[in-house]
């Protein structure tokens, strides 16, 4: 059985006859998640040196990554940084079915009785392994142009959750 086989699908390339191609390098958005998820940390500057439809920038910005792109050809680039608005919300669905999927996960894998040895409190929920324990989902709360042109996103935690400390009963002591 192969675990680690990657199934999604692309989109329908047209480009415009003044792009002088014949096709486009542009790949499915879910391509470019998976690898900035694997080989980069948040915070981190993702460079896309062959921009073009800028699916890389797109996933960049919706794991809370950093990007700088460019392309030899700016006629084949198609701006979808138009409408911001819109947008933020595609890239916050993202986000939250992520969190669906995961807790399909949990689900699937407690009704099949293996354990979930940890919990994730800023997600509130059971994880598998120690490192998931800390791992925060994060939406997109705002994002504009600023005064150079640059896209900037602003980002909230997907949950907020008041997390109560546990304080240890005060001890008795002799006097």
């Amino acid at each position: 059985m192969v675990t680690d086989l990657w199934d999604f699908k692309g989109k329908k390339q047209s480009l415009s006859p003044l792009a002088g191609r014949e096709r486009s390098a542009a790949y499915p958005l879910e391509l470019a998640n998976r690898i900035i998820l694997m080989y980069s940390l948040k915070g981190d500057v993702v460079l896309d040196p062959f921009l073009g439809t800028g699916t890389t920038t797109l996933a960049a910005i919706g794991n809370c990554r950093n990007s700088i792109g460019f392309d030899l050809n700016p006629s084949v680039f198609q701006t979808q940084f138009e409408d911001l608005s819109s947008l933020r919300e595609s890239l916050n669905r993202i986000v939250e079915k992520r969190k669906r999927d995961h807790d399909l996960f949990v689900q699937t894998r407690q009704s099949e009785g293996k354990s979930l040895l940890y919990f994730n409190q800023n997600l509130q929920t059971p994880v598998v392994t120690k490192q998931e324990k800390f791992l925060n989902l994060e939406k997109i709360i705002g994002l504009f142009r600023n005064s150079d042109e640059e896209i900037v996103a602003e980002y909230s935690s997907l949950f907020q959750t008041t997390i109560s400390p546990q304080l240890e009963p005060a001890q008795a002591t002799d006097q």
